[in-house]
C-alpha cells in the first residue's frame, strides 16, 4: 500500500497505512480501529479474509501474516514463509477454518484460529 493508493479492500472493510508501522482499519459496519503491525517488517504485501482480516507482511526474507479480528485486535501472528526472495505481492484466500496464503510460487495453509500452518 502507497499513499497514492491509500485505501485497500479488504473482506469485511478497508485498510490505509497511516505510517509507523500503522493501518487503519474501517469495517462495513462502521467500527474504526488501529492495526499495528510487527516492527520488523517492512509492509504490507497482501491481505483477505471474510470473518477476520488476514495482512501478510514482508519481514526480512521472510513472509509473516498477522491476523486480526473485526476490532482491530490482534488474534495471532505466524511467519509460514522463510527466505523468499523479491517478494512483491501475496494473495489471501479465506476457507473459513483455514486460510491458503500465496507468495511468489509457493503456497501455505494455515488454521484460521490457530496461524499453525497446516499444509
Amino acid at each position: 500500500m502507497t499513499d497514492e493508493d491509500p485505501w485497500l479492500l479488504i473482506g469485511p472493510g478497508l485498510v490505509h497505512h497511516t505510517g509507523l508501522n500503522q493501518l487503519r482499519y474501517l469495517d462495513a459496519d462502521g467500527r474504526e480501529g488501529t492495526i499495528r503491525l510487527d516492527a520488523r517488517c517492512a509492509g504490507v504485501l497482501g491481505a483477505g479474509g471474510v470473518r477476520r482480516l488476514y495482512l501478510v507482511e514482508m519481514c526480512g526474507d521472510a513472509v509473516g501474516v498477522l491476523a486480526t479480528d473485526r476490532n482491530a485486535t490482534q488474534l495471532w501472528s505466524a511467519m509460514p514463509f522463510q527466505s523468499v526472495a523479491d517478494a512483491f505481492r501475496a494473495t489471501v484466500d479465506d476457507h473459513g477454518d483455514t486460510i491458503t496464503i500465496g507468495v511468489n510460487d509457493r503456497t501455505a495453509t494455515l488454521d484460521a484460529g490457530t496461524g499453525r500452518v497446516t499444509g
